[in-house]
Order: C-alpha cells, then sequence, then structure tokens
C-alpha cells in the first residue's frame, strides 16, 4: 500500500470489532512514539497501560494484558532483557510480546525471536501494519487482513508529511499539532548534539541519538529528515567511514534539520491562524 494513501474511512471500525476491548502494554522510552502508538491503539478502543522501559514493563506487567508491544533500545532495561526476564514467569510464557525497533536487519530479528519475542515490528509504526501484526499475534480469524496489506515506502518523500502524519494518528489532528510542538521544544538543539558527541570522540552516542532522531523524524512524518538521519546513522556504524564522508553527511542532516524546523513552525502557525 502506498502510505500516502489516506486509510479506509471504515479502517479502524473494522478493526475495533477484532481488538476492541483487548488491554495492551506499550513499552516504550520515547515520550512522542509512546503517546503516537497509544493514540493508534485507543483508536480502536483497545486498552493501553505504558512503560518507559524493560524495568517497568516487568513490574507492571499482569494476567489482563493480551499483548506487549515492547521496544528494544532502552534505558534502565532493555527490551530483550525484559523479554527473557518475563519468559522465566510461567504465566506469562505464551503471552504475545512483539518487537519495536528501528533496525531492520536480519541479526535483529533473529536476536528478538531468541529473546522470546513473537514478531517484530520497524518504526516508523504504520497502522495497518501495527494491526496486521497484533491479530497474527493473537491467532484471531479475521478479516482484517485485507485491510492490513504491507505498507510500502512512498516514492517521493517530503519535508513535512502532515495528511499522512495525522493519519497516523487515527485523525487527530490536534494531537499531531502537540507533539509536533514537543518536538521542536524537546529536540531543538538534537543535531548540534550528534556532532558535538561525534567531535569528542563519542561515536555510539552520536549513533544513539541519529537512531533517535530518525526514530522521531519517521513518527511525525518528516520524512526527508528521517532518510538523512538514516544515512548518518549507517556512516556511524561502519567504522571505516571517512571522517570527510560523515562531516558532510551532517552537515546535510543539520541543513535539513533546519529547514525541517521552519516547515513545522509555519505549519504550527497556519494551523493558530485557523482556530476561532
Amino acid at each position: 500500500m502506498d502510505t500516502r494513501q489516506e486509510l479506509n474511512p471504515d479502517f479502524f471500525n473494522e478493526i475495533a470489532k477484532d481488538l476492541g476491548g483487548k488491554s495492551i502494554l506499550v513499552v516504550e522510552d520515547n515520550d512522542i512514539n509512546r503517546r503516537v502508538i497509544s493514540s493508534l491503539l485507543e483508536a480502536v478502543d483497545i486498552k493501553v497501560e505504558s512503560a518507559e522501559n524493560g524495568q517497568q514493563a516487568v513490574e507492571k506487567i499482569n494476567s489482563s494484558f493480551s499483548a506487549l508491544l515492547m521496544d528494544i533500545e532502552m534505558p534502565v532495561l532493555d527490551g530483550l532483557a525484559a523479554t527473557r526476564m518475563i519468559r522465566q514467569l510461567h504465566q506469562f510464557k505464551d503471552i504475545p510480546i512483539i518487537a519495536m525497533t528501528g533496525y531492520d536487519h536480519e541479526t535483529d530479528r533473529q536476536r528478538c525471536l531468541a529473546a522470546g519475542m513473537n514478531h517484530f515490528l520497524v518504526k516508523p509504526i504504520h497502522p495497518e501494519k501495527l494491526f496486521a501484526t497484533i491479530i497474527r499475534c493473537l491467532h484471531m480469524a479475521t478479516s482484517a487482513e485485507e485491510h492490513c496489506p504491507n505498507a510500502s515506502i512512498p516514492p517521493q518523500r517530503l519535508i513535512l508529511n502532515h495528511k499522512f502524519g495525522v493519519a497516523n494518528l487515527a485523525g487527530d489532528h490536534a494531537l499531531y499539532l502537540e507533539i509536533l510542538n514537543d518536538f521542536l521544544r524537546v529536540h531543538a538543539q538534537i543535531t548540534e548534539k550528534i556532532m558535538q558527541t561525534w567531535a569528542r570522540g563519542e561515536v555510539q552516542e552520536a549513533l544513539r541519538i541519529t537512531h533517535l532522531l530518525k526514530g522521531v523524524a519517521g513518527t511525525i512524518k518528516t520524512e526527508i529528515l528521517e532518510e538523512e538521519a538514516y544515512t548518518l546513522e549507517q556512516l556511524l556504524k561502519k567504522e571505516t567511514s571517512p571522517r570527510e564522508v560523515i562531516e558532510t553527511q551532517f552537515n546535510t542532516l543539520h541543513a535539513t534539520f533546519l529547514e525541517t524546523r521552519q516547515a513545522i513552525r509555519a505549519f504550527l502557525e497556519e494551523n493558530s491562524k485557523q482556530k476561532p
């Protein structure tokens, strides 16, 4: 499915028939991602609880949950370790645990499966893929799969794809504006932080921040920023990447970030003028 297309108007109603009333624990350390995923689940009448790290997930899990959505990279206790601990609890040895990660490599999938996870979602999370995966993991016989084809990468990226950004939030325009404001406030200096940490030789920290930026950019549908962050991320992963190549890509990412920030501000200003 081309992700630029609007979702079927009956999409959420159809999914709610199958998943409404279920309870899911969302384990995600990034506040924006956590709110976006929770909003999507609540749009189909799923009861949502959240945890900010794996340790909280281990402490919160109980028999009322139908499944867990588990981020992989989190502070305190990561998703893989949390999953292994949960699987040691006899009453939760079979509960569906779905991994959420910004990486899409076979080795990452194998690590998730080895830890005891049931399935694997790549961020940014698209509604169609999210619900199809939950339904599949819950072994529910449903016709919802016809509404949930695999999302394909759009052929052309946008600075701010606000239409699909809102669609990704079950049409909640107000929440999208709130998240954009949070992005400007929380991540105002994020590209400078990447360059500063890399310049100090803290490559893993620079990689972590770049990965964070890529994930958030995908969530709010700032598509070119997501693409440039992904490119830098791949360069930082390779020890053989020439310094000048990394610097060039950082400059491209920083320029894209500034352009994206300007586009978001313009979009927010335009929407503020539309208020009665």
